[in-house]
């Protein structure tokens, strides 16, 4: 039988034999397949027809109809099921597939047992399911265990689970040597196979399968976390569906190890496949985790074969239960379902997402360039408060017209062969950006370009060496036309089982495609509003776009198989659940009005910018402008228009003084700063640039804020050429400059938190900590931490630290909070007694690793006695603390709370209108804390924004750290997290996460681009000079 090819750049056949490199050999025992050791089972083995095609090859194959064996009264696991039918058919699927960094092997066969099995020892019934189970659990190994009552501990918590390592268990084994250094072109997975070694931390044999075990424990394990009460109630929709299970539908987990061991993501699959005879039903394997929905008969099975691509090297493989679970409570299986699903639907992956070219959209409209829009979609699988979910929402993704080379020579033409501006485009446009390469339909980051090699350029192979030129037409049939041009390298991540330190991947730029939004697409107005238009999806479109993948994804002939072998239904009604929307915010202005509630459309622009808004201004009496000797009629216009401003909002402006410039180089702008602040004693330096330039900002704002200590203000010239919008425009600068001086706009509504017995008042500071990475410069990665010194938060006091490039997680925070602690005592003549510190920029995988490292280095601050002493030693006033109890018993309560804004969760606001229902956004302050939460965080989404248009996406808080006594409840918590976000002074409105992270952003982003390793001065650490 013949099957169809399905999906492209997959599974592309076998590889050479001499790509892999070959393991060392067995010892004497092993190089002979053991009868004795060999599994014996009556099951008859699945009837697999291999598949013919470029792609995935699935053969199906019905067979006769066979009697299922006579149900038995009662099973060891359980009752056999009553309903189950007199007949079923035999139903084959077969399917391989090799993928670059995770090898897959996906067999399903949906066989008959044979009737002289008795039933309660297999654990099957004529349909090829397994018996009624118990609840979810591991298999026990010395004593029985009651799977029902480890599923109720799990979920009440009452056993804790032990933790595991977190680096990446795939990564390989540190017995082996180094790795080599090598180079290879973009082809079908690994063009040159290169051997070595990549250090792992699960180990094999019994203990991996132990860690393994208590890994997935853990995900199944519910942590207790409380639910807020405030709020108005509202139902909400998700973008998560149900998995539907038969009732007794079982998957088996199982954990290959490989002896020798082995990193081939394509030697493992065909391992695995001269085994599959031995597999009594339908199985899943993906790199080491094998999953059957039959049980084996023995929990350790030891199997050999040869190698399929050397005869003469032998493998012992070693399968080893893990546990067992529900198939619908099995995240890594659904998982793999899913991927397999896409993978039918013959959609290209870019990234982690899915998407389809044959939908594309053309853009081409004026001047901007000829562009693509790839609908497609980003799919996860977890496990959540109502179960293990499928997450699905739209992604999109641009894709230019042409390939790379032709923009190089666009780039050329330009701005000469090899000028500075054509570095600078190539630096800020393909560096770090990611390309596609269609004849084998594979993503690459770029990470360099090297003018100084081309096509003809030859590389190693175990073939000998061979050119570029000659390995593409020889393992594409693809002629390379220009062979000068300039080759592309892209350096994988050194993640996962490609964990190659040294491992370059070389592209040719006429076979590449740019895709992503750059620099110069940013810039192009047409270009921006056309992929706005095409991208953003209302509440109702979206969730249609949502229903109809859904529906796809089950439509194909493979979806249906294989779902029903494994016995699941994906569900097409998205999820429902309660939510609540918090009280609107009360703000404070400089009008003598009191307290304002806050618009519900979340803009205060009018009460801000209305007479004496400000509510803390700062007179602005010595500043300097400086300004392009052609420019001077715009820098007049502003200073006027600065005064006048400045008098309608409450602020105190004096005229500048003026500083023309008639050369526009950065030497000359540093210099002048020198001159102003030095000789004319300026407390705030103006900006006025002709044309916006990163070099020059970066020079600029280096000398104001790291030489010379002062603030800074920049302006394009462009910003200020509308003169009907020349007065809104300068009220906006004009806030920022007063923050800038160390005033402050607005202040925000307290937080009522009671008092406890023998406790004292609420004196709490807030703390935002973010990171920058400089990925196309390779510099430098940077740590900022923005701490409240007032009870109001509105003064803030930043400090920054630099760190190894692409380091996520923050050393040097002690510094850093020891800071902010110096500058709360000078101001408040005491210690904060309630600690929140708001976490950006973490991902999932990260949450443990900031447990275990960024949070010690700030309880450590909290827990050291000298620190006390140094900090009140270093305020003279220590004596007029108003404490009631001495400073030496300081032991504040820490909240350590990740803030994550790029997620795929959404929330829809279902309304009804007469007898229909529509979906709109939900209104800022919106809060969910079930059904869609994770099962084992103690978290919970808020919208703090109005959207207009578009879809909405939540924010995502999750509560790391916090007392074992908590004076702040969950209310309080979402509470504060609400409110601060209303208290970001560079936007009259609410902003996505709390002011505290925003503030950090901008100071680690401005610290990484512009000061070039250098920490600002301390003089201006009390103010918000990066805004």
């Amino acid at each position: 039988m013949t099957g169809r090819g399905i999906g492209r750049g997959i599974g592309r056949g076998l590889p050479r034999a001499d790509s892999v490199a070959p393991p060392a050999a067995p010892s004497a025992d092993d190089s002979v397949p053991s009868t004795s050791s060999a599994p014996t089972s009556a099951i008859s083995p699945p009837q697999v027809t291999p598949g013919v095609g470029r792609g995935r090859g699935f053969a199906l194959q019905a067979a006769a109809a066979t009697p299922a064996p006579a149900q038995p009264a009662a099973a060891a696991t359980g009752t056999l099921p009553q309903d189950a039918p007199p007949t079923a058919a035999t139903t084959t699927v077969f399917a391989r597939r090799g993928i670059v960094g995770r090898g897959r092997r996906l067999g399903v066969s949906a066989s008959v047992p044979s009737t002289s099995v008795a039933a309660p020892e297999i654990g099957t019934t004529g349909t090829g399911l397994p018996p009624a189970p118990p609840a979810v659990g591991p298999i026990p190994r010395e004593q029985p265990v009651d799977l029902a009552q480890r599923m109720q501990q799990l979920q009440t918590g009452d056993k804790p689970v032990a933790s595991v390592p977190t680096a990446d268990r795939r990564s390989g084994d540190a017995g082996q040597g180094p790795l080599q250094s090598a180079t290879a072109p973009a082809g079908d997975g690994q063009a040159v196979a290169v051997p070595g070694a990549r250090p792992g931390d699960i180990p094999q044999g019994a203990e991996g399968a132990r860690l393994e075990r208590e890994r997935r424990e853990a995900e199944l394990r519910f942590k207790r976390k409380p639910k807020g009460q405030t709020g108005r109630p509202v139902n909400l929709a998700g973008n998560v569906v149900h998995f539907e299970a038969a009732q007794y539908a079982m998957v088996y987990e199982y954990r290959v190890d490989f002896y020798p061991q082995t990193w081939s993501t394509r030697l493992r699959p065909k391992l695995i496949e001269k085994i599959e005879q031995h597999f009594p039903g339908p199985y899943l394997f993906d790199f080491d985790n094998l999953f059957l929905a039959v049980q084996l008969p023995k929990e350790e099975q030891d199997y050999f074969v040869d190698s399929p691509f050397s005869p003469d090297q032998k493998y012992k493989l070693t399968v080893r239960q893990v546990m067992q679970n529900r198939v619908n409570e099995s995240k890594e299986l659904m998982n793999l379902v899913v991927r397999e699903l896409e993978m039918a639907l013959k959609f290209v992956q870019i990234g982690r997402n899915r998407y389809d070219p044959s939908k594309r959209v053309q853009l081409k409209e004026g001047n901007m360039p000829a562009l693509e829009i790839w609908p497609g979609f980003q799919t996860s699988v977890n496990p959540y408060s109502g179960g293990i979910l499928l997450m699905a929402d739209a992604a999109f993704r641009v894709v230019r017209v042409g390939n790379v080379k032709m923009l190089l020579d666009q780039w050329k033409n330009t701005s000469g062969p090899r000028g500075e501006l054509m570095q600078k485009l190539v630096r800020d446009n393909l560096i770090g950006s990611t390309v596609l390469t269609p004849y084998n339909d594979k993503s690459y980051t770029v990470s360099e370009i090297k003018w100084d090699e081309n096509p003809t350029n030859t590389f190693k192979t175990r073939e000998g060496d061979i050119s570029y030129v000659d390995y593409y037409k020889k393992h594409h049939n693809i002629d390379i036309k220009d062979m000068k041009q300039p080759l592309m390298f892209s350096k994988p991540a050194p993640t996962g089982v490609r964990r190659r330190e040294n491992r370059l991947i070389a592209l040719i730029p006429e076979l590449c495609q740019l895709t992503g939004i750059q620099d110069d697409l940013r810039a192009n107005f047409n270009a921006m509003k056309a992929i706005t238009q095409t991208t953003k999806l209302s509440p109702k479109n979206r969730f249609e776009y949502i229903a109809n993948y859904l529906n796809s994804l089950k439509s194909t002939d493979i979806a249906k198989t294989l779902m029903e072998s494994w016995g699941i239904k994906i569900s097409t009604e998205l999820l429902r659940f309660n939510g609540r929307v918090l009280p609107p915010e009360s703000l404070q202005f400089g009008n003598a009005r009191g307290m304002v509630t806050a618009p519900d459309n979340g803009d205060w622009t009018r009460s801000a910018t209305c007479k004496g808004g400000i509510l803390s201004s700062m007179p602005l009496q010595k500043w300097s402008i400086i300004f392009q000797q052609r420019d001077q009629r715009t820098a007049e216009e502003f200073s006027c228009m600065l005064g006048d401003v400045g008098q309608q909002l409450g602020m105190n402006v004096a005229a500048p003084n003026p500083m023309p410039l008639t050369t526009d180089t950065n030497i000359a702008y540093v210099n002048c700063v020198q001159s102003a602040v030095t000789k004319h004693k300026s407390e705030m330096v103006v900006l006025i640039f002709p044309t916006p330039r990163d070099d020059r900002y970066a020079a600029v704002k280096k000398a104001c804020h790291v030489t010379y200590g002062v603030a800074s203000q920049c302006i394009n010239q462009r910003t200020l050429s509308k003169p009907d919008r020349m007065r809104a425009i300068v009220q906006k600068i004009a806030l920022q400059m007063n923050c800038k001086l160390g005033g402050y706009l607005w202040r925000m509504g307290n937080i009522q938190i009671p008092l406890r017995q023998n406790d004292e008042p609420v004196r709490m500071m807030v703390v935002g900590i973010d990171a920058y990475h400089d990925l196309k410069r390779q510099r430098e990665s940077v740590t900022a931490m923005v701490a409240s010194t007032d009870d109001t938060f509105t003064r803030w006091h930043s400090r920054c630290n630099f760190q190894n490039p692409k380091a996520e997680l923050g050393s040097g925070l002690n510094i850093s909070f020891m800071s902010a602690l110096n500058a709360y005592v000078k101001r408040n003549k005491f210690l904060p007694n309630v600690i929140v510190f708001f976490r950006d920029g973490l991902s999932d995988d990260e949450l443990d690793k900031a447990g275990n490292y960024e949070l010690p280095q700030l309880l450590h601050v909290c827990r050291d006695p000298a620190v006390v002493m140094e900090l009140f030693q270093e305020d003279s006033s220590s004596s007029e603390s108003s404490n009631s109890r001495s400073e030496a018993d300081w032991d504040p309560e820490v909240y350590y709370i990740v803030v994550q804004k790029r997620i795929n969760q959404r929330m829809f606001l279902v309304e009804k209108k007469g007898a229909e229902e529509t979906l709109n956004n939900p209104k800022p302050g919106t809060v969910c804390d079930e059904v869609i939460t994770r099962r084992d965080m103690y978290d919970f989404y808020l919208v703090p924004q109005n959207v207009r248009e578009g879809s909405v996406t939540p924010v995502h808080f999750v509560v790391v750290h916090q007392p074992e006594k908590p004076r702040l409840s969950v209310d309080h918590i979402q509470s504060l997290a609400y409110k601060l976000t209303h208290m970001y002074y560079n936007w009259t409105g609410t902003i996505k996460v709390p002011a505290p992270c925003m503030y950090a952003h901008k100071l680690a982003y401005q610290s990484g681009a512009c000061y070039d390793r250098t920490e600002p001065k301390m003089d201006i650490a009390d103010k918000l000079f990066f805004l």
